[in-house]
């Protein structure tokens, strides 16, 4: 992969093109994942200000009310970036960007715990 990371650009565009093009198992994971986050932030800064995707609130509210910022501080803070948790607001944006239904099971290691679906 390194030869071919070398020979392309290595823009997140490239990382892609190179992800994709190398086929081992790990490597399209993470085209997968980085594709997603890339779908997922396209749709929440195309959808910024509209208020009726997350029932009556848009995606620049949500993320001044939560202290995320902008929307497009929150895609490049925490959707864009590989190893950062997508959690919160990625899940308001990759439902109808991807559309379709999402149940997302929560697991926690603690012996006391149950599951929790969202």
């Amino acid at each position: 992969q390194d030869t071919i990371a070398a020979k392309h650009d290595l823009s997140q565009s490239g990382l892609l093109f190179v992800s994709f093009i190398d086929a081992s198992a790990a490597s399209i994971d993470m085209a997968v994942v980085r594709a997603l986050r890339r779908l997922t932030a396209r749709f929440m800064l195309r959808n910024a200000d509209d208020c009726e995707i997350c029932n009556g609130m848009s995606f620049r509210i949500l993320c001044d009310a939560q202290g995320l910022g902008t929307p497009d501080d929150f895609c490049r803070k925490v959707i864009l970036p590989v190893g950062v948790e997508a959690e919160s607001l990625v899940m308001n944006a990759i439902v109808p960007a991807l559309g379709i239904s999402l149940r997302v099971a929560i697991l926690d290691r603690g012996g006391a715990s149950g599951l929790c679906f969202e």
